[in-house]
């Protein structure tokens, strides 16, 4: 919105002194006196208009060789300041600051010159004072208020979720993109007093990634006779945890790396082949079906990785996924406590969602759907549903860095990468926060998903 601004100046104020009288027959015997000298114009200011200065009176002669001229008028005083402008109104919330205030007046103009002195050998009248200056110009306006802050934000807009309805959760009206901070701080891993580390704080997507966010992946990654549809892969070095090490990432941390890049499918059909594990509980279909709010799984550890870059984070990290399911140095024995038992209320495990102990289809049900089991700070399914990735390729828990502060243990010369939370069709052995597994990058089963992870 524009904000108007006015100027207003003050008017002139005019004095006119009037000359001392002379009769007819002395005006008519007297001769041209000397003109009087302009008066001096009144120094300008920031104000208004000065007034004009008077006309000087007619000189008269005296009758011996003329009298003085008459006094010249006095300038007539300056005009007054003109107000400033007021300043704009304040912003409206998150839009631009108010407008600047408004300037003073003008200052103002000096007194005109007095008037020729009278006829006669007198002198003529002094010039006529100039105006006095012009006043002060009036303050500007207040400059216009702060634009007021921007409104909450409206949540992330991530790739996977670009026209992607919210129905996520226990509901189904939940964002399937919500993502929740962890904060940092110390815990021990795997609640081991010998195993302590220290993390920064860090966003974590509160669900796992869907069937349907995972086919917006496909659908970009995928080349049609060889030819790129959107040309994208990861750049090398990308998916680290940049808000860390001043941008470096974290101690050990080497990013995408490009001879990763074979392991990504080019064709829709070796996605479907890949992604359809031919299993019960595999979650994914070649064209959209009911199961586009359920876990994606069926994926490998290079998939994951690549889809957490293409969707602006990074995978987590064994240790911050174990600090989130622990509740941080809380360091419950469950995503959701310590006291309560493994259930069917807090964690889809064991093949028993239906309500039986054999394996359908019907034991993976969608994201969030036991909101009793959320972590500490409101992430679903981080014991259960499918196992998830983390960043770390080994090393095996007996080689674990005795101290962790924002680590990360890749190497590419190690067969394994670490998957936790116990899955849909495992026991509640696996539903602790202190279990990790290994798995090759290449493994994709019916039990393996994951969340991405995100700059704070």
């Amino acid at each position: 919105m524009r904000i108007r601004r006015s100027i207003f100046h003050g008017g002139p104020v005019l004095a006119l002194v009037v000359a001392s009288a002379c009769s007819p027959g002395e005006l008519a015997k007297a001769q041209l006196g000397q003109s009087g000298a302009g008066g001096t114009g009144g120094t300008a200011s920031n104000g208004g208009s000065a007034g004009t200065g008077g006309t000087a009176g007619t000189g008269m002669s005296g009758r011996h060789g003329g009298g003085n001229g008459g006094n010249a008028g006095t300038g007539g005083n300056a005009g007054t300041g003109g107000t400033g402008g007021t300043g704009g109104n304040p912003g409206m919330p998150g839009g631009h600051g108010g407008g600047t205030g408004g300037a003073g007046g003008t200052g103002g103009t000096g007194g005109n010159p007095g008037m020729p002195g009278g006829h006669g050998g007198g002198t003529g009248g002094a010039g006529g004072t100039g105006g006095n200056a012009g006043g002060t110009g009036g303050t500007g306006g207040n400059p216009g208020g702060t634009g007021g802050a921007g409104g909450n934000s409206g949540g992330e807009s991530f790739n996977s979720c670009d026209s992607l309805p919210d129905q996520c959760g226990a509901n189904g009206n939940e964002d399937c993109c919500a993502t929740l901070f962890v904060p940092g701080g110390s815990f021990d891993r795997s609640n081991d007093a010998g195993l302590p580390a220290t993390i920064s704080g860090f966003n974590l997507d509160r669900f796992e990634v869907t069937v349907g966010r995972f086919r917006k992946f496909v659908a970009h990654v995928v080349q049609d006779n060889g030819v790129p549809i959107d040309n994208w892969a990861p750049t090398a070095g990308s998916g680290k945890h940049t808000h860390v090490n001043s941008g470096a990432g974290l101690t050990g941390e080497t990013g995408w790396l490009s001879d990763w890049d074979d392991e990504l499918p080019v064709t829709f059909e070796s996605w479907n082949g890949g992604l359809g594990c031919g299993a019960v509980g595999d979650t994914y279909t070649p064209q959209p079906g009911a199961n586009e709010y359920h876990p994606i799984n069926c994926v490998t550890w290079y998939q994951a990785y690549a889809f957490c870059i293409w969707d602006g984070g990074f995978l987590p990290t064994d240790t911050e996924l174990n600090y989130a399911a622990a509740g941080g140095d809380e360091q419950r024995v469950y995503a959701w406590g310590s006291q309560t038992v493994p259930s069917v209320d807090n964690a889809v495990y064991g093949c028993l969602h239906h309500g039986t102990d054999d394996c359908t289809d019907e034991d993976l049900p969608a994201v969030g759907s036991v909101p009793a089991g959320n972590g500490k700070w409101g992430h679903a399914d981080l014991a259960g549903s499918v196992h998830e990735w983390a960043l770390d390729k080994g090393p095996p828990a007996f080689q674990r860095a005795p101290t962790c502060t924002d680590c990360v243990h890749i190497d590419d010369n190690y067969l394994y990468n670490i998957k936790r939370g116990g899955a849909w069709n495992y026991d509640n052995s696996y539903l602790v926060s202190a279990k990790r597994v290994e798995a090759a990058p290449t493994t994709d089963n019916v039990s393996l998903g994951f969340r991405c992870a995100r700059e704070p």
